[in-house]
C-alpha cells in the first residue's frame, strides 16, 4: 500500500516539477533524466511526503488519501438500563443511533448479535426516531427485548451491525451487566447528628440503583429494633433522582427515643426487586453527648 501511494506521489511531483522547470526556463525545452530526478526529489512537497512514509511517528496510511466515503457510521450505542436481571421478564431497550452518507434511506438494516443473552443471534432493530442534522440524516434504532433465566451473571458484549444498500456495513458493540440485586448506592440522615438524652425526629435517604427497571423495586425497608421499635419499617418513594437518572430515592422520618446514648448507630436498610434480589446496606447516625 505504502509503494503504491509513494509511487503516485512521484509521479505526481514529478509534472509539478516538470512545469516549473518549463515555466521558468526559455532556452532549453529538454533536461536529462538526472536533471529531472535531481529536481523532483528537491521539491518540499516530495520531502514532505517521504519523511511521513519512513517516519515511525508518523507513518502514511487510507486517512492521508482523499476519497468518498461510503460506509455507514453507528455513532452511539446504549444500553437502558445497563443492569438486567436474568428473569426472562424485565425489559430493557438497545439504542443504536446510525448515519449514513446517502442519507438514512440508504440504510437496509441494523441488527445486533443478542445470544449473549440467550435470545437471536440476528435481531433486528426498528427505526424509532429522526434526528436533521447540519450534513447527514441520523435515525435511532432500537429493540426491546430481556435476558434468558439461563443467562450466568456478568458483563455480556452486544454486537450490533448496520448496513447500507451498497453492501457497505458499520460495527459496533455495547454492553449490559446481568446481575440481581439492587444496589443501595448513597445514605444520607437529617439532621445529620443528633443529642442524646433528646427526643428527635430524622429523615433517613436512600438512593437505590436497581437492577433492571427502577420502578421494579418492590419495597425498601429499615430495622430499626434498636430504637425499640420491633417492626420494620417502610421507606417512601420519592422518584427519580433527576430527568433521565435511573437511581430513585427513597425516605424514611424516624422519631428517636429520648434514651440514646452518645455513640454512632448504623440503620440497617434492605431492597428487594421483582426479580426477588435483594440489595442491603446501612445509614450511620452519630449521636452526640
Amino acid at each position: 500500500m505504502k509503494k503504491w501511494v509513494l509511487f503516485l506521489l512521484i509521479f505526481a511531483a514529478a509534472f509539478q516539477a516538470r512545469a516549473e522547470v518549463a515555466a521558468g526556463s526559455s532556452d532549453k525545452d529538454t533536461m536529462t533524466r538526472q536533471e529531472a530526478i535531481q529536481i523532483l526529489f528537491s521539491t518540499d512537497a516530495v520531502k514532505k511526503k517521504l519523511g511521513d512514509l519512513f517516519s515511525w511517528t508518523t507513518g502514511y496510511d487510507a486517512s492521508k488519501i482523499n476519497r468518498v466515503r461510503l460506509t455507514p457510521t453507528i455513532d452511539y450505542i446504549k444500553v437502558v438500563p445497563l443492569r438486567v436481571p436474568p428473569d426472562g421478564r424485565t425489559i430493557f431497550e438497545i439504542l443504536a443511533a446510525v448515519n449514513d452518507p446517502g442519507g438514512i434511506k440508504n440504510i437496509s438494516g441494523v441488527r445486533a448479535d443478542l445470544s449473549p443473552i440467550g435470545r437471536l443471534k440476528d435481531t433486528t432493530l426498528f427505526e424509532s426516531s429522526h434526528t436533521q442534522l447540519p450534513s447527514s440524516a441520523e435515525s435511532v434504532y432500537k429493540v426491546e427485548t430481556s435476558v434468558d433465566r439461563q443467562v450466568e451473571f456478568g458483563r455480556k458484549d452486544i454486537a450490533v451491525s448496520a448496513a447500507n444498500k451498497k453492501g457497505w456495513m458499520a460495527l459496533a458493540k455495547t454492553s449490559l451487566i446481568v446481575s440481581l440485586n439492587p444496589t443501595v448506592v448513597g445514605t444520607q440522615i437529617f439532621p445529620d447528628n443528633v443529642v442524646s438524652k433528646t427526643a428527635s425526629t430524622i429523615t433517613v435517604v436512600l438512593r437505590i440503583s436497581n437492577s433492571g427497571q427502577p420502578e421494579d423495586i418492590v419495597s425498601v425497608m429499615a430495622d430499626l429494633r434498636q430504637f425499640g421499635i420491633k417492626e420494620k419499617m417502610p421507606f417512601k418513594a420519592e422518584g427519580r433522582v433527576a430527568a433521565g437518572e435511573i437511581d430513585t430515592l427513597w425516605s424514611l422520618q424516624i422519631k428517636l427515643p429520648d434514651t440514646l446514648s452518645a455513640g454512632t448507630y448504623l440503620i440497617p436498610v434492605e431492597a428487594i426487586n421483582l426479580a426477588g434480589g435483594v440489595g442491603r446496606g446501612a445509614a450511620e447516625l452519630r449521636v452526640l453527648k
